[in-house]
């Protein structure tokens, strides 16, 4: 994956306002995944934190492009919720993954309550 999808996952990871210390290690683990370095990872958050660019070109491999999704959804259910504003981030970005936005909006809503249940089991 090139750092311009990285983008992508920083943006989620971001969606809700902030960037939790339970998103981060799961940022760097999938920037290593896909062949980023800590420094290179740490750049484009600094970067897209200080208001620089943010969404870039997604992989033309459709594949690779649900990589991406998939590792959005990592990250946002990462801090053990999902914000609205994420989900707002996830209905808005969808066509650009060849989902509706209810079918993104279908996806983060079982990923939500996964995560209810889990809290309800702890």
């Amino acid at each position: 994956m090139s750092v311009d999808s990285f983008r992508f996952l920083v943006v989620a990871a971001l969606a809700d306002g902030q960037l939790d210390d339970a998103e981060k290690p799961v940022l760097l683990q999938a920037a290593a995944h896909f062949g980023l370095s800590r420094q290179q990872a740490g750049e484009v958050v600094r970067e897209i934190m200080a208001g620089g660019p943010s969404l870039a070109k997604l992989p033309e491999d459709t594949a690779a492009r649900g990589q991406v999704f998939e590792k959005m959804v990592e990250i946002v259910a990462a801090d053990g919720s999902i914000d609205p504003r994420e989900m707002v981030l996830f209905e808005r970005l969808a066509p650009h993954f060849g989902l509706t936005p209810a079918q993104a909006t279908e996806t983060l809503s079982v990923v939500r309550e996964l995560l209810d249940e889990k809290t309800r089991q702890q």
